[in-house]
């Protein structure tokens, strides 16, 4: 006598643009960081590049605190501390590498494509890779706003 039938597998969770795999369209170029790989991608599009921070970078630096101490971005952010020199800069980004290394955050330097120059930041923060979702932060240098910047490092599909 045959026994019961077997139930269908429950489908899981739909995939997430940008949690994993790869994009299509202008932001083909982005593949989500893998933590296990130590070397991270450089998305790139729209005339920009992203790329990761380097604590060591006395320009990477510099723009961090250019970046971070910018009013609008203070009457618009709720850091967890306060950057007031560029030693606290260095050691911002030294913490932000840590947390993107332990798969907290992902943070990238957003890049003009062209000329090299940092723009601004993006990144996913308060990673729940459980419950698949992150928040979105940003900003801009002021010398960089206007130019759609934001908009164009946003576009994902």
């Amino acid at each position: 006598m045959p026994g019961p039938p077997e139930a269908p597998e429950a489908p899981g969770p739909p995939e997430a643009p940008g949690v994993s795999g790869t994009l299509e369209g202008p932001q083909a170029a982005f593949e989500a960081p893998r933590t296990e790989n130590p070397s991270r991608p450089e998305p790139h599009g729209l005339g920009l590049r992203f790329c990761s921070w380097d604590a060591e970078s006395d320009a990477d630096v510099d723009a961090w605190f250019r970046g971070r101490t910018d009013p609008e971005f203070r009457r618009w952010n709720t850091p967890i501390s306060l950057e007031e020199t560029v030693e606290d800069a260095r050691e911002s980004l030294r913490e932000r590498a840590r947390w993107d290394a332990d798969g907290k955050s992902c943070a990238f330097r957003i890049v003009d494509a062209e000329t090299g120059a940092t723009l601004g930041q993006i990144g996913l923060n308060g990673i729940d890779t459980f419950m698949r979702r992150a928040v979105v932060g940003y900003w801009v240098l002021p010398e960089a706003r206007g130019r759609g910047v934001q908009e164009r490092s946003g576009e994902w599909e």
